[in-house]
This record gives structure tokens, sequence and C-alpha cells, in this order.
């Protein structure tokens, strides 16, 4: 697979994206509220920090990484077609 510049997103994307976060903050189950509040919330003050707020959140989501064996992955495309998705295993200690 050939890697080059990210193609820019959509106000669409953006929008979704800042909304699905929004709502992992406000309205998800508690459990998912706690857990991915602090991945996102750690996600947030690194971006500050490293790259001036510059970087939009990706998806994070907690479900099996796609190798039995990975703690986590990254993808280009979401499962629901948006772009930029994390998996993250609940059976490790990130969570």
């Amino acid at each position: 697979m050939k890697v080059g510049a990210p193609l820019p997103l959509s106000a669409a994307h953006v929008t979704y994206r800042r909304d699905f976060e929004r709502f992992v903050l406000d309205h998800s189950e508690h459990w998912h509220r706690e857990y991915l509040g602090r991945m996102y919330r750690h996600w947030n003050e690194y971006n500050r920090r490293f790259f001036g707020g510059a970087v939009l959140s990706p998806y994070i989501v907690l479900s099996p990484p796609s190798s039995t064996r990975a703690i986590a992955d990254c993808s280009p495309v979401s499962g629901f077609g948006g772009r930029l998705q994390f998996r993250i295993t609940t059976k490790n200690r990130l969570c």
C-alpha cells in the first residue's frame, strides 16, 4: 500500500467526527464515557502540546483489532466509512 498525503476532509466528515467525540464525552454509557473520555482527553492534550491543536480527533472505538495479538490498530477508513479510526481492545491495560 502506497502512503501519500491525506486527502482533505469534507465539512461533513469534520462535523461528524466532532459530533462523535462530543457524543462519547456527553451521552455514551458510563463505562465508555469513562475510558473513551480518558483517551480523548489524552489525545486533545497531546494535540495541543505537540501540534497546536491543529489535528482533528480520530474516531476512537473499543473493538477488537484485526489481529488477535494486537492491543490496538489504526485504519485510514472506519468500519462505517468515516476517515481515520483507532480500534482498541478492552482486554489490555489501556482501559
